[in-house]
């Protein structure tokens, strides 16, 4: 029987690919008959029947797959197969009020995820300050540069301004959402979901937690419940959630299917209903994609174009078929303006793979999975200097793991004469502070942020737990230091 299941299904492939509607919808009426509850296929005889304008039976196929997905809780490819309803007869009825009971479930559901993560953290909540968000830790300390350091000076001309501040050392200030959204990345950051800020706290857009002893449910069980989570639309009333759905349009695509390209123009923002999608970055170094991400069902994906106007950061290849929600740049401008809720949970995705990528194509972090970086992505912060900021003063001990995002890092230190000279100077994507932290030494120089710059810092304590976790992180930094310093001589 898996025998005959597979043949038949690659002649309906076939068949579909050649555009035999007709005989396609033969041979997948046979894979309905083996299995009556492959909604898949359902699906597929849905879209064949609509190519052929057989309206009624498009009509049932997909009425059948949206009240299947409905009933067992997932809402995102319900929506998506009630939209097709539409697509096919904007006036058939009662779609509207099935699409309104789906939001009941989600919230139910969603209420029932907030009660299960906040049993065994409401008495730890009641113990913390607020802080806000971006609130600044010391006050910074600058040093004022006259003059940007050239690419051909062998040394730094420093004021005495600059020297009288040379042993003081700065806080740096936790990156806030505008501050992020409006850098503009730089090589390979010109590219780049799980959070970095506050908004992450929300155990609905997290990707859910359970802590403590769980409570007891009715209704769902807990599989139940992430069916219907809904990140992008967690915060929304039924009203505002009915807005969206409107406006979302539906975009069926087969295995294969490129759906956005690196390097290419576009700003939509998609919502994965169904199938699975990868993510892929091409790497210049090694001439070839690297995989930065599988995404499933609820995901989504475009963030990086609609916040940074820049060309897409990478390239989304649909591995099955499947089924996209497609909001476009002006309508998700006027959503976001309506409802700012939707804004956090994009920019909470924006900074995840952001970081991701940081990390992807970082020489030490490069070898991990997509998956093992994901554990990984939490412990880092994002944080900026400001331009003349000293981030790290000569003899300070080792406090952290730093990756350059943007901006521009020197190192400096003081002759016999006392005159400061320049030791190195650091650009995006290379590490910080790793010397120190590897053999366990004070810094042996004055780090300085010579322009406005943003870092990526793993603290000390969480650098040892990952490298306990991942042994030969240590053997790859030190490879790195060993590098530089053959390069250094080479250069000399």
């Amino acid at each position: 029987m898996v025998l005959k299941k597979i043949l038949i299904r690659k002649r309906a492939q076939e068949f579909f690919t050649k555009r035999n509607w007709g005989k396609a919808i033969k041979e997948y009426k046979k894979l309905v008959e083996i299995d009556p509850h492959d909604l898949r296929m359902h699906l597929r005889l849905g879209d064949l029947y609509r190519k052929l304008n057989k309206e009624k039976e498009a009509i049932d196929e997909y009425s059948f797959v949206a009240d299947a997905y409905a009933r067992d809780g997932y809402i995102i490819q319900a929506i998506s197969a009630y939209k097709l309803i539409l697509k096919v007869n904007p006036k058939v009825r009662g779609i509207k009020e099935k699409i309104e009971n789906l939001y009941l479930k989600r919230t139910e559901a969603e209420q029932s995820l907030v009660e299960l993560s906040y049993l065994d953290e409401e008495e730890k909540d009641s113990n913390k300050k607020d802080v806000k968000k971006g609130e600044i830790i010391k006050e910074r300390q600058k040093i004022p540069i006259s003059n940007k350091i050239s690419k051909q000076e062998e040394e730094l001309k420093l004021t005495k301004d600059v020297d009288n501040s040379y042993e003081k050392g700065v806080e740096p200030i936790e990156l806030t959402d505008e501050q992020l959204i409006a850098e503009q990345p730089m090589g390979l950051l010109l590219s780049s979901k799980e959070e970095l800020e506050k908004v992450l706290s929300d155990p609905i857009s997290k990707g859910i937690e359970i802590k403590g002893e769980k409570a007891k449910i009715e209704s769902f069980d807990e599989k139940e419940l992430l069916k219907a989570k809904i990140p992008l639309f967690s915060d929304l009333t039924k009203e505002e959630f009915m807005e969206v759905v409107n406006i979302l349009m539906v975009r069926q695509v087969i295995k294969g299917d490129v759906i956005v390209k690196e390097g290419e123009s576009g700003d939509s923002i998609y919502v994965i209903a169904g199938g699975e999608f990868e993510v892929l970055k091409f790497d210049p170094l090694k001439k070839k994609d690297l995989l930065l991400a599988k995404l499933k069902p609820g995901d989504f994906f475009g963030e990086f174009g609609f916040f940074s106007n820049q060309k897409r950061y990478a390239t989304v290849k649909a591995i099955e078929d499947g089924e996209l929600l497609e909001i476009k740049k002006k309508e998700m401008e006027y959503i976001i303006q309506k409802y700012p809720g939707i804004s956090k949970v994009l920019i909470a995705f924006y900074k995840k793979r952001l970081v991701d990528t940081l990390l992807a194509f970082s020489p030490i972090f490069e070898e991990f999975e997509a998956e093992q970086r994901e554990r990984l992505i939490n412990k880092f912060k994002l944080i900026m200097f400001e331009k003349g900021s000293v981030i790290v003063k000569k003899g300070s001990p080792p406090d952290a793991l730093y990756i350059i995002k943007s901006g521009e890092i020197t190192l400096v230190d003081k002759d016999e004469k006392g005159d400061i000279k320049l030791i190195n100077r650091l650009v995006p994507g290379d590490f910080l502070g790793d010397l120190p932290l590897v053999f366990e030494r004070p810094y042996p120089y004055t780090v300085l942020a010579t322009e406005k710059s943003t870092l990526l810092k793993l603290v000390k304590e969480d650098y040892k737990k990952v490298v306990k976790e991942f042994s030969f992180i240590n053997d790859a930094i030190k490879d790195l230091i060993l590098k530089r310093v053959v390069d250094s001589k080479a250069k000399v």
